[in-house]
């Protein structure tokens, strides 16, 4: 009688087990609607992602002809990320999107439909091909922050201009936050505002050309790092430097490294690459809105404040419409607070852990008569990843 007992014990323990670990996963459908003058493109076989930010788990799944992804997940908080890319003869079309904050639990209804607008994107023949901002230690294992840099890539087959080319980095300086240029509805204002001031290539058209699979990069501290922490970087050879004689804090570059323009100086005594991650972006203001980046930077009309504060800070406003490339490096996926536009980037990139040498980098897309080409989806969620920087052993 007793091993008969706890036998039906056993079976009975064992299937409300079962039952409770059911329970812990939800049905969740995911529509995706194509952006208007692309709706004859089907969205069947488009790749749809489930990020949780609290579990790490991802979940993928792809479109049926009506455009619905089905998913079966644990119970959590999770981001919807779809992408797709369509070729053509000549240019690449890129089609991402974006859903935040949903909730998965007791409380949802099984199968219930969250809908996705995508946006469109060509591919640019210049991207952000890396970002070393995590720093590294110094001799005396104290944090070195000082040797931060990037790189712009051409990652196409024809020669690119680097001339007018500007850059910046989105406010709030780190993603610990969310942005309050938003609309009602939470999406992000069209006009995104730069942190500190935004910085110009110089030439007059095509003076500064970049060849096929050529980088450039650019520096805060255009110096020998090596000399006062072993385990930084030479900077004393780049190209370029976010560098201006107002920036008394700033190391004067090299010899040989040629500063970018300061415009729309708004605060600082050195430029700030964010240690806990930048939103960068690479911009072109368009002659048609003003006759030069530096005539538009010196116009006090497009500068505009925080508009929850008080504080009388003002940013450089620049139109997303603008931006060439932008990279999304986040405090961590839990602290992922959106400051780029979906269209320019729909996904993030983050360090797990801070002075270690490491960049955020593009992944190899694939190689073509020797040149690399890197990938560009428009999601830094899908095109990056955390490696050493690539200056380290050069």
């Amino acid at each position: 009688m007793k091993t008969y007992h706890i036998l039906t014990l056993l079976v009975v323990f064992l299937f409300t087990g079962c039952l409770e670990e059911e329970k812990m996963s939800i049905g969740a459908r995911i529509k995706v609607n194509m952006p208007e003058g692309y709706e004859d493109i089907s969205p069947e076989g488009i790749d749809v992602k489930l990020y949780s930010t609290t579990s790490g788990l991802t979940y993928t799944s792809q479109c049926d002809a009506s455009g619905i992804a089905t998913f079966n997940a644990e119970y959590g908080f999770y981001e919807a990320v779809a992408q797709h890319r369509e070729r053509g003869e000549n240019t690449i079309d890129i089609f991402n999107g974006r859903m935040e904050r949903i909730v998965l639990n007791e409380n949802t209804k099984d199968g219930d439909t969250y809908t996705i607008n995508l946006s469109h994107a060509k591919l640019q023949q210049l991207i952000i091909k890396e970002i070393y901002y995590a720093s590294c230690k110094n001799d005396d294992n104290k944090n070195y922050g000082k040797d931060a840099y990037m790189s712009i890539y051409n990652n196409s087959d024809e020669v690119a201009y680097l001339d007018s080319l500007c850059i910046g980095s989105v406010y709030p300086p780190t993603s610990n936050s969310s942005s309050n240029f938003t609309n009602q509805d939470g999406s992000l204002w069209d006009e995104m505002p730069l942190f500190m001031m935004a910085w110009q290539f110089p030439g007059t058209g095509k003076d500064y050309p970049l060849q096929p699979g050529e980088e450039t990069i650019i520096a805060v501290n255009a110096i020998n790092h090596v000399d006062i922490a072993s385990q930084s970087v030479d900077l004393s050879n780049i190209d370029f430097a976010f560098w201006d004689m107002r920036l008394t804090a700033a190391s004067t570059p090299s010899q040989g490294v040629e500063p970018l323009k300061m415009i729309g100086y708004t605060q600082g005594t050195s430029y700030s690459i964010s240690l806990p991650g930048p939103a960068m972006v690479i911009f072109k203001i368009p002659t048609s809105v003003a006759i030069s980046a530096q005539a538009y930077g010196d116009d006090p009309e497009n500068f505009k404040p925080d508009p929850t504060k008080t504080s009388g800070q003002k940013y450089l406003m620049i139109h997303k419409d603008w931006v060439i490339d932008g990279v999304e490096c986040v405090a961590s996926a839990s602290k992922a607070n959106k400051r780029i536009p979906n269209n320019i980037d729909a996904g993030f990139t983050y360090m797990p852990a801070n002075y270690l040498g490491n960049s955020v980098h593009r992944k190899v897309d694939e190689i073509i008569d020797g040149r690399i080409i890197y990938m560009d989806t428009n999601n830094s969620s899908e095109d990056f990843e955390v490696v050493p920087n690539t200056l380290k052993n050069r």
